[in-house]
């Protein structure tokens, strides 16, 4: 015995006017646009903070160095070790770094920084 079913055709649940799926695609669009951009930002920044850490390394082993010498605590390499740490924690504090940031932290490297050279007798 065979069973006839009625012919129908299923209503969409879920429909879009033809605005709002532009609406929507456009949306998407611009949000996929803007994730790429964070995304490159955040890798940009994280390639212009290595040398600053580098930097910062070199001042902090310059300063144990000279504290290991037995040199007094406020010698000028831990002086300037220590104002490079401010500098750079004031930088990241707002969890961004500006490229002015970047550009006198490197600077104040190039002009402060100086190896430690334990003095021979």
């Amino acid at each position: 015995m065979a069973t006839f079913l009625r012919k129908h055709k299923n209503e969409q649940e879920f429909t879009l006017s033809r605005h709002e799926r532009m609406f929507f695609l456009m949306l998407t669009a611009f949000l996929s646009v803007g994730i790429l951009w964070h995304i490159h930002s955040t890798s940009t920044e994280r390639q212009a903070l290595k040398p600053l850490k580098q930097h910062q390394y070199q001042f902090n082993q310059a300063c144990q160095l000279a504290l290991n010498e037995n040199f007094h605590r406020d010698n000028t390499y831990c002086q300037h070790a220590q104002h490079f740490n401010n500098q750079l924690t004031l930088a990241l504090k707002d969890q961004n770094l500006e490229l002015s940031e970047s550009m006198t932290l490197n600077l104040y490297f190039q002009q402060y920084y100086r190896p430690f050279l334990k003095e021979t007798e």
